[in-house]
């Protein structure tokens, strides 16, 4: 609806006459809001309103102005009076007692508002608003957003204080974006799920941030619980929206039947730690797979030197992790090189890989590679092919190398490769101005640091097969990285001869196809202390958690929900660096659903 003309108000006894520009008389009916003459409505041009829910009077272009009411909130949402803003944007209202309709007019449009009702009649159509129309003191009164709408003025939350504005704008990308969100349902039983809706839009831009205070996916206190989302658009504007619902004091599921059933795959929640050492263990056999060996770079974990921190000559299928954190007082770069021993030509085919860091925190870095590898794998694509000529070498990863490690860092890798041939691996931590092919000719191996571990193991994959039966009908765990059932690789350093332990069997790939039972919950929880990775399950990407990480043995993560009917679910668990072991995975019958 466009702006029309200003217009003159006047109040006669009880009744009110709206006199427009056109000369037209209109009739207001008792009780009907009435202006104050000095007031008078703005010129076209662009104009800022500022509403009050504390008092009478709102503020239009920096200057007070008398309304009919403050503005009022009902069921979270904002009212405001339908004289005082026809009014002030320059519109013609009349009021007919017999129907109780308020009809407002301008630029070409006409629209009419009824108490009660959800629908807005305009010229030649009908509008529906998301609530309705109300009488509050003796005044119409309409969401303001629906308001906004209808007149398409800009509604902003700018500096906690509801604005609107209208008008031309000299500078159209200042324009606020417009914060709205809806809910299902304006009341709730407690523990009963609440869908939001982000309704926000952005007027010449687009919302590139949202922020959601309050947003809880159930409440389970009664009363009344303020959600608010504040958006921002490509300019860098912000705008923001409160609404409140209601919670009555009724139950529909408990926090605990709740987080079971509702809680979404690949996020967590609260478990009463003691609760998993209750379940029955699942005794399993681990069959070994042949062929893949693992070689892992974990010692020093620490770096504060140039230096070659793992070498050692292999074949076949191999896995690489490499695993450090910068404590050098300057950038060091961290490279795989490949160096071919032999007097033809060495051909490696590398694999599924994952880098993850430069990263602040070693749980970040950790979870970051093992995600990015899985998805590698699941997606089975053509593998790379490095060519080395007899007696040369090659970097190998350039991506990991290009980015030096900065004081503090911490990074993260798995790959697999596969050679015929033997082919001298070697990890040279060096400064990144140095060649690193002169550096490995250069450099002394770093001592191990006493606590990590650098290794060579065989028997890298492995499959878990449980025999029992369909999982889930009673609550059980499956415990993997314990060292008892799950025993930890052994090898040798390649550097030093000397045997060694996967401690927490790192970077071993574990497979397992198990028949679950319907309506079960599988959950991972951490037992050793905090845990953040990565699953496959049924060939799908699943963090652990998704944006955050389990952080001790009070939190379970949703990895997967059977259905009405027994399922065969497959998964794939690779432990991740920065991360402790052992895990479980929960198997717990699902409450009934209302």
């Amino acid at each position: 609806m466009k702006k029309q003309i200003a217009v003159a108000v006047c109040a006669i006894s009880a009744l009110t006459v709206l006199i427009p520009a056109s000369g037209e008389n209109i009739i207001y009916a008792e009780h009907a809001d009435t202006f104050q003459m000095n007031e008078s409505v703005p010129e076209e041009g662009a104009h800022k309103l500022i509403f009050s829910s504390t008092k009478a009077v709102y503020i239009l272009n920096d200057a007070e102005i008398s309304a009919a009411q403050p503005m009022i909130n009902r069921g979270g949402y904002n009212y405001v009076p339908v004289s005082t803003m026809a009014k002030l944007q320059g519109f013609s209202l009349a009021y007919d007692p017999a129907t109780k309709e308020a009809r407002i007019k301008g630029g070409g449009e006409e629209y009419v508002f009824k108490p009660g009702s959800h629908i807005v009649k305009g010229s030649g159509a009908t509008y529906s608003m998301e609530l309705p129309a109300i009488t509050h003191r003796g005044s119409m009164m309409v969401p303001v957003r629906e308001w906004a709408k209808l007149t398409e003025s800009r509604l902003a939350w700018e500096n906690k204080q509801l604005t609107l504005s209208w008008g031309n704008q000299e500078h159209p990308e200042g324009i606020a974006p417009v914060a709205d969100f809806a809910t299902d349902k304006a009341e709730y039983r407690l523990g009963e799920p609440v869908k939001y809706e982000n309704l926000s839009h952005a007027p010449g831009s687009k919302i590139v941030k949202e922020t959601w205070e309050g947003n809880e996916s159930a409440f389970f206190e009664p009363g009344e619980h303020e959600i608010m989302l504040e958006v921002v658009n490509s300019e860098g504007v912000k705008s923001s929206v409160r609404k409140v619902i209601k919670v009555l004091d009724e139950s529909l599921y408990t926090k605990e039947e709740f987080d079971r059933l509702f809680t979404p795959i690949g996020q967590k929640f609260d478990l009463d730690a003691s609760s998993a050492l209750l379940m029955n263990t699942l005794p399993f056999t681990i069959v070994p797979q042949d062929g893949q060996t693992f070689i892992r770079s974990n010692s020093p974990e620490h770096l504060t030197e140039e230096g070659i921190a793992y070498q050692d000559t292999i074949s076949g299928d191999v896995r690489i992790n490499i695993h450090n954190q910068s404590r050098a007082s300057k950038d060091l770069s961290v490279h795989l090189i490949a160096t071919n021993p032999g007097s033809t030509p060495l051909s490696i085919r590398l694999g599924a890989t994952g880098i993850g860091g430069p990263a602040k925190y070693v749980s970040t870095s950790g979870k970051a590679a093992i995600t990015r590898y899985l998805e590698a794998f699941s997606k089975k694509e053509a593998p790379e092919i490095v060519t080395i000529p007899a007696g040369e070498s090659a970097v190998l990863l350039p991506d990991m190398s290009g980015i030096p490690l900065k004081p503090g860092m911490v990074r993260t890798i798995y790959t697999d490769l596969h050679t015929d041939q033997e082919v001298k691996l070697s990890v040279v931590v060096a400064d990144p101005s140095r060649d690193p092919l002169e550096a490995l000719e250069e450099l002394p191996v770093l001592p191990r640091d006493g606590k990590h571990v650098r290794g060579t193991f065989p028997g890298a994959n492995r499959e878990v097969v449980v025999d029992s039966g369909q999982l889930g009908l009673e609550p059980q765990r499956l415990v993997l990285g314990d060292s008892k059932q799950d025993a930890f690789l052994k090898g040798v350093d390649g550097v030093t001869g000397e045997e060694e332990t996967n401690i927490g069997n790192t970077g071993v790939f574990y497979s397992m196809k198990l028949r679950i039972a319907p309506n079960t919950l599988v959950a991972l929880n951490a037992r050793g202390g905090h845990y953040a990775g990565a699953l496959l399950v049924n060939g799908k990407v699943v963090q652990m958690t998704d944006g955050s990480i389990l952080r001790n043995q009070s939190e379970a993560g949703v990895l997967y929900r059977t259905g009405s009917a027994e399922e065969s679910v497959t998964f794939v668990f690779v432990p991740a660096s920065g991360s402790n072991l052992p895990v479980n995975m929960l198997f717990m019958p699902l409450p009934n659903k209302s």
